[in-house]
């Protein structure tokens, strides 16, 4: 499979989380994946208005949106880390949350909204 690369006439939203999910997959959040994935991360970051970290947690996401429950084990098991690696992530997570990015799964079983923030762009 021939590796996509990004250019920046070229960038989009959706092009751009592919490259920093294809990435991340097995590569245990190393210092090689940040290099690689610095230029789609800068893009979502501006594109977004998030920081580049919260656009890695933002495209982990985008990544398993089709699940009804999303857990940090899940991404976990995507990256190649332990679960205890990623707690750290869940800070932006919260901040992706507050801003209308992602929604979270109630107790009373009811999901909330989902910001129309990366729908609207």
């Amino acid at each position: 499979m021939e590796e996509m690369m990004i250019n920046k006439n070229e960038a989009t939203l959706l092009s751009s989380i592919d490259r920093v999910v294809e990435l991340a997959i097995d590569s245990k959040l190393s210092n090689n994946f940040y290099e690689e994935a610095e230029e789609a991360l800068q893009y979502l970051s501006q594109r977004l208005d998030i920081t580049p970290t919260q656009a890695l947690v933002f495209s982990l996401f985008m990544e398993r949106c089709t699940d009804r429950r999303i857990t940090m084990s899940d991404f976990a098991s995507m990256i190649g880390c332990r679960t205890t690696r990623l707690i750290g992530l869940m800070s932006e997570a919260d901040e992706l949350y507050k801003k209308g990015f992602i929604g979270r799964y109630k107790r009373n079983k009811e999901w909330t909204k989902i910001g129309q923030s990366a729908t609207g762009i």
